[in-house]
């Protein structure tokens, strides 16, 4: 059996792409979407449930906000799972949280643009013309959208840190050039 590239798609269309293919499993509404792409995002380290519940209730929790969360979880597993992912080793419950395990070799177009900026930077005396390449991609990631649909702290933060990267990535890319 051959392995499968895996790549998480935040910015533009959230999806879960396996070797250049969109999964063909549509988000079931607006939570999982966010649940899905706070943990991609967060992927490096565990997130507690009150970090989750937070960003999905900014205003207020629902009383039963734990069950609540706990389905909208389950509807992002399906998601994993209809991607042809092993839902439970990728989404893993921690002591007071989740946390995505990402698959081997797997990439999440977000950290792409966050690791091509610094890596621009570095080039740019050494290569100039890797530098820009570096920085082009970077800005045709940070100016895609993020989340359109959504509102709230943490999204506004994201689309802030897309925008700062945007900027210095065209600016990487015009010095490069």
């Amino acid at each position: 059996m051959t392995s499968q590239v895996t790549a998480i798609r935040l910015l533009g269309r959230l999806s879960i792409d396996r070797d250049g293919v969109a999964s063909a499993t549509a988000f079931p509404g607006r939570r999982s979407e966010l649940v899905f792409a706070y943990l991609a995002a967060e992927h490096r380290r565990d997130v507690s449930r009150d970090e989750l519940a937070d960003a999905l209730w900014p205003q207020e929790l629902p009383d039963a906000w734990a069950a609540a969360l706990r389905g909208v979880v389950s509807d992002v597993r399906r998601v994993i799972a209809g991607a042809g992912l092993d839902a439970g080793a990728v989404l893993e419950r921690t002591g007071g949280g989740y946390r995505l395990r990402l698959p081997p070799g797997a990439v999440v177009d977000l950290d792409e643009a966050r690791v091509a900026v610094p890596a621009a930077r570095a080039r740019l005396e050494a290569e100039p013309a890797a530098a820009a390449a570096d920085a082009t991609r970077a800005a045709e990631l940070a100016r895609q959208p993020f989340l359109p649909r959504h509102e709230g702290d943490w999204v506004e933060g994201v689309r802030r840190e897309l925008e700062t990267l945007l900027v210095e990535a065209l600016e990487l890319a015009a010095r490069g050039h």
